[in-house]
């Protein structure tokens, strides 16, 4: 049966990076006042500290544990935990997707450390984390966007590991529960799940880390950029002092945004709407004769960063460069309607189609997307 071409069209900003913003967001949400000022100033570093603040509120972050700003997004965080933490062990890296291999060629090949490759047996399927080491540190990424695979908790993590677990949380934080027990040093952007603007991380580091931190002096020379030691530098951090200079427009939208959280009811709002939308892709998947997830098993299913494949015999027996083309003619369809942005999946995977669900996204608009997709693969 011909699909006819949909009448509607959803809010088009479906890509997992970066991620739409709040539909209720508008230019109004960056305070005009802040722009042009130092991040020095004190009504720049009171911005800071509330962003600090704030976010370790929503985030149910201990007390204990120490939350600073940092340069280059959550790469930067992540990059900053290596650098400064990892060294004394071997090290264990559960990876699944594209970042988390990517986190094994720097830790491997940059710091020179000896790596275990807990990998996955093929793509959209969880890692060998039961693998892991207690004696080792370990690093790994909660959910990743590029395969779809998330971690349903942090249960597998042994309170009694004599190592530290480092967590790629970029697109986990703010989106799913966090178990700040488990977690040493967990890094994430203001990007992903708030839809905030990119160029700034985010590094949680707990008392485990800070003794670390202050009992280990790596053998390399650290960049400025990544340098957490010094005397009082961390207190500093933590005060918001940065390491280098931090847009004030991105902070207040920042600031806006967690007051956007907070109104939908946190982290726990977060996931009931990405719930929501999870299930309308969840509905009209079931229904397709052309589609499914790549990740078969449930329970590592993302609901916030949706990897779809094509699964038609024709398409399926294809090369992989004619598969591509193909979906890349349905991107481009979809985009030059305007129904939805940026879905192709990343170019170093499998061919395949990935859907942000997260809180940003409405669910009217997923809803609608899924009409789209019909009509863009028809339409090939």
């Amino acid at each position: 049966m011909k699909v006819a071409k949909p009448k509607n069209k959803p809010q088009p900003r479906f890509s997992s990076g970066p991620t739409a913003k709040p539909a209720t967001w508008k230019p109004s949400w960056i305070n005009e006042s802040i722009l042009g000022r130092s991040h020095r100033s004190k009504d720049g570093l009171k911005l800071l500290q509330q962003a600090i603040d704030e976010a370790r509120k929503l985030l149910c972050i201990p007390k204990d544990h120490h939350l600073v700003i940092t340069p280059g997004s959550a790469t930067g965080a992540l990059e900053t935990a290596f650098w400064n933490l990892l060294g004394p062990n071997i090290v264990d890296v559960i990876t699944c997707d594209t970042f988390g291999d990517r986190w094994v060629k720097d830790i491997r090949d940059n710091l020179k450390l000896t790596v275990r490759v807990l990998g996955a047996p093929c793509f959209g399927e969880p890692a060998a984390w039961h693998m892991a080491e207690p004696t080792n540190d370990i690093v790994y990424v909660h959910n990743a966007t590029t395969s779809g695979v998330i971690m349903p908790n942090c249960d597998w993590i042994l309170d009694s590991r004599e190592g530290l677990v480092i967590c790629d949380a970029t697109s986990a934080a703010f989106g799913c529960q966090l178990d700040w027990s488990k977690l040493d040093a967990t890094a994430f952007s203001w990007q992903k799940v708030l839809g905030g603007e990119a160029g700034f991380g985010m590094l949680v580091l707990s008392p485990r880390a800070i003794k670390r931190l202050e009992s280990y002096t790596p053998t390399w020379p650290l960049p400025l950029l990544y340098q957490l030691r010094g005397q009082n530098k961390l207190d500093l951090l933590c005060k918001g002092y940065t390491i280098n200079t931090v847009s004030l427009m991105c902070v207040s939208d920042f600031l806006r945004s967690l007051k956007w959280f907070d109104k939908i009811g946190g982290v726990a709002g977060a996931a009931k709407k990405t719930s929501s939308n999870y299930e309308e892709l969840r509905k009209w998947v079931e229904k397709s004769d052309w589609c499914d997830f790549v990740v078969t098993d449930p329970q590592y299913r993302s609901p916030l960063s949706v990897v779809l494949k094509i699964t038609t015999t024709e398409f399926v027996n294809m090369k992989e460069q004619q598969q591509r083309q193909i979906i890349q003619k349905m991107v481009d369809l979809l985009e030059k309607e305007k129904a939805a942005y940026d879905i192709r999946n990343h170019i170093h995977l499998p061919p395949s189609l990935r859907i942000w669900c997260g809180p940003t996204v409405e669910h009217k608009d997923v809803k609608l997307l899924t009409e789209w997709l019909d009509w863009a693969w028809q339409s090939n």
